[in-house]
């Protein structure tokens, strides 16, 4: 299942698909053919070959004309671990958009992890001499911004921005990107806004974290995250337990069913609202969540798991 931070890097390119512009000319000096518009295209892949291959995000840029058509083009891929399969799926990504298009192509990658942006860059030999290399954008050449002005005119690079240096141990640098980028995503639509507090929830140190809370401009932020995490978390947790209670009822009685459904659905809510925040748990710390069945602990868990920084700490 895709991450929360892998679907928001992602969402950054398909709200504002000239982002992918912006990172090349400003990170990497490419020169860009003039175009007028910078639109998503399909990101399905498969017109060459029977396997379906689906890219992050592909942009299309069209040339100012009277009738426009693709001038250049770009696969984006949000990457956040080393991935080998990644090696050979690329290029074919390059090629089918390319080929697609009719017009040149090239492969931007985005990680906030030093280790696999330096893997990500690595030439990609294709054969015959033919080399494919990325393009990668990683936490070093993603600039701190900390301007509310240039954060309001480039949200989605602000955004960026805090979910490279956010986590790490520069924390003033961290307030500092947040403070600015905050007065930007209020005047967001409601799903937006959402989605942009639990990437900055999940995004920053517990340092960082701790520090924001305190102040009167950000608290807003905090409390939707949670908000929005406890409501998911909760609706996803009573689906499933209402469907495993459902079958658990039928061989043990339905009041003993609907019991054991409410028991599935809080642990799966404190699961749900720890993936959320980018909480990362072993098999062993899951299973003792999802074989919990004191509900006092569990309900404890689920208040808990909205401020806890670790699963030791929730277990504490």
């Amino acid at each position: 299942m895709p991450s929360l931070l892998h679907e928001g890097l992602i969402a950054l390119v398909r709200e504002q698909p000239g982002l992918a512009a912006n990172l090349l000319t400003q990170l990497f000096n490419v020169e860009l053919p003039d175009f007028a518009e910078a639109k998503l295209s399909e990101a399905t892949l498969n017109d060459l070959v029977p396997t379906e291959y689906s890219a992050d995000a592909v942009v299309v840029f069209t040339q100012p004309t009277a009738n426009p058509r693709p001038v250049f083009g770009v696969v984006v891929e949000a990457q956040l671990r080393p991935d080998d399969r990644k090696r050979f799926t690329w290029p074919v990504y390059v090629t089918t958009a390319r080929s697609r298009h009719r017009c040149p192509f090239l492969l931007l990658v985005v990680s906030p992890d030093p280790a696999t942006a330096t893997w990500s860059a690595a030439p990609i030999e294709i054969g015959g001499g033919m080399i494919q290399r990325p393009y990668v954008v990683g936490p070093a050449g993603i600039p701190k911004i900390t301007d509310r002005e240039r954060a309001s005119r480039e949200p989605q690079l602000a955004m960026l921005s805090l979910l490279a240096h956010g986590g790490g141990d520069d924390v003033d640098a961290a307030v500092a990107i947040t403070l600015g980028l905050v007065p930007a995503i209020e005047q967001f639509p409601e799903d937006q806004r959402r989605l942009y507090s639990r990437l900055i929830a999940a995004a920053l140190s517990h340092a960082a974290r701790k520090e924001l809370e305190m102040s009167p401009q950000t608290v807003w932020l905090f409390n939707e995250s949670q908000r929005t995490l406890f409501a998911e978390g909760k609706a996803e947790g009573k689906a499933e337990g209402k469907a495993e209670g459902k079958a658990e009822g039928k061989a043990e009685g339905k009041a003993e069913g609907v019991a054991i459904g409410l028991v599935k659905g809080e642990a799966g809510a404190v699961l749900k609202i720890l993936a959320g925040r980018g909480i990362a748990l072993s098999d062993l710390q899951r299973a003792q969540i999802r074989e919990c069945t004191d509900r006092d602990v569990l309900d404890r868990w689920i208040d808990h798991a909205l401020v806890v920084s670790s699963v030791e700490e929730l277990f504490a």
